[in-house]
């Protein structure tokens, strides 16, 4: 298997906390790998460190074979990240977004390419209204559009459907499950919504205290402890009081 994520002993402080604990992690190429713990758990320290804008304190990683924390502009350059809390600029129409951010990335005619994330993720009947009167559900899905239009090998999304209707939450995991099959792009997803992640998972990692507590498919995780395939259940055993600490 090719790895497009590789930790050797990830750590990270905060002040005397340490948010990232030794991390061992590696995800294959075409996975949608759901990262999962709760809040203060070093999920989204874990992503800020990968992308190269988090320095770690010691250990290191590899991103698309590139290290980070050496060749930050390229490994940007070739991942999409979808922040938790996402800003638009909202005197901006979609399509010039998606035409500023091409700019920045140096991506040679993105026209049709602009075009083409558009009517992806919905928007192309909007395209040329500001971003600013787009609802909730159109600014996550016009973040998703800013991820593809950079054509990643690798996208973080961080809790992509947060403050989304049911409807729009039903769209936006649509469009994640589809795409390593339709745009070759591996998938780390963040999100407390056990349920979401189950349905597009190809495995998971469960994080706790800045350490990684389990990993695997959800049956291997389920079969190890005795329960049934279910990732609530996993999730609950894995970060139950005591779990994980040194004997």
């Amino acid at each position: 298997m090719t790895f497009v994520v590789e930790t050797f002993g990830l750590t990270k402080f905060y002040g005397r906390e340490k948010a990232v604990d030794g991390l061992d992690l590696k995800i294959g190429e075409g996975e949608i790998f759901g990262l999962l713990g709760p809040n203060g758990a070093g999920k989204t320290t874990t992503l800020l460190m990968l992308l190269g804008l988090s320095e770690p304190a010691r250990g290191r990683s590899l991103v698309l074979g590139l290290d980070p924390l050496k060749e930050p502009v390229k490994v940007k350059s070739r991942v999409g990240y979808l922040a938790e809390n996402m800003g638009v600029h909202q005197e901006l129409t979609g399509r010039q977004t998606l035409e500023f951010l091409a700019g920045l990335n140096k991506i040679k005619n993105p026209g049709g390419e602009i075009d083409d994330c558009l009517r992806t993720v919905g928007l192309a009947s909007v395209a040329d209204k500001p971003a600013g009167t787009y609802s909730r559900g159109m600014r996550q899905r016009l973040g998703l559009a800013e991820v593809l239009v950079k054509k990643p090998g690798l996208a973080f999304l961080d809790e992509p459907t947060l403050g989304l209707d049911p409807e729009g939450i039903a769209q936006m995991m649509g469009l994640i499950a589809a795409l390593p099959k339709e745009r070759g792009v591996t998938v780390v997803l963040s999100s407390h919504l056990l349920h979401l992640v189950e349905r597009v998972a190809t495995r998971v990692g469960v994080m706790g205290r800045g350490r990684l507590l389990a990993e695997g498919s959800i049956p291997e995780l389920a079969a190890g402890a005795g329960l049934p395939a279910d990732l609530e259940a996993v999730y609950r055993h894995y970060l139950r009081p005591g779990a994980g600490e040194d004997s």
